[in-house]
C-alpha cells in the first residue's frame, strides 16, 4: 500500500467534509432552510462521506497505528489510540442517528428547525475538532512510523 497516498486521501476527505459543512453555512449561521432539496443532498453526501471515511480510518489508519505502537512498545500511545477510536465511533453513531432522524427516502424531516440547526452545529464542531486533532497529532505519528523515518518525536 502507498501510505503517503493513503494519508493524502484522508486529508482530502477532511477537506471535502469541511467543504460540505461550508455549503451548510447559511443553515448553520443564519438558519436558512429554504432550499430543502439542496440541504437534503448535502446532508446525504456528508453522511456517506463520514461513514466511508471512518470505516477507512478504522480498517487501515488506526489499525496500522495501533499495530505499530504495540510493535514499538509505545504503551502510552495505545490507550490514546483506543480513546480516539472510541470517540470517533461515538461521533459517528451520533451523526448517523442525526442523519437518520432528519433524512428520509424522499424528504427532510425538520419538526424543530432550531434543534436541527443546533444538532448540525454540534456535529460540525465535534467533527472539526476531531479533524484538527488527527491532523496535528496522529497524522504526524503515522508519517513518523511509516513515511519519514528521520522524524524525531518531540517531548
Amino acid at each position: 500500500m502507498d501510505r503517503e497516498r493513503y494519508l493524502q486521501e484522508l486529508e482530502d476527505e477532511h477537506r471535502e467534509i469541511e467543504r460540505l459543512f461550508g455549503d451548510l453555512k447559511g443553515v448553520l449561521e443564519g438558519g436558512d432552510v429554504e432550499d430543502m432539496k439542496a440541504l437534503r443532498e448535502t446532508l446525504i453526501s456528508l453522511r456517506a462521506l463520514l461513514i466511508d471515511h471512518v470505516r477507512n480510518e478504522d480498517d487501515v489508519f488506526y489499525s496500522d497505528l495501533r499495530r505499530h505502537a504495540v510493535l514499538m512498545e509505545q504503551d502510552a500511545l495505545i490507550p490514546a489510540l483506543d480513546l480516539y477510536m472510541d470517540t470517533m465511533h461515538r461521533i459517528t453513531r451520533e451523526a448517523i442517528e442525526f442523519f437518520d432522524k432528519h433524512i428520509t427516502d424522499d424528504h427532510l424531516v425538520l419538526e424543530d428547525v432550531e434543534m436541527f440547526i443546533e444538532g448540525l452545529r454540534t456535529l460540525r464542531d465535534e467533527i472539526f475538532k476531531r479533524i484538527k486533532s488527527e491532523e496535528r497529532s496522529l497524522f504526524y505519528i503515522y508519517r513518523a512510523y511509516f513515511l519519514d523515518h528521520t522524524v524525531v518525536f518531540e517531548s
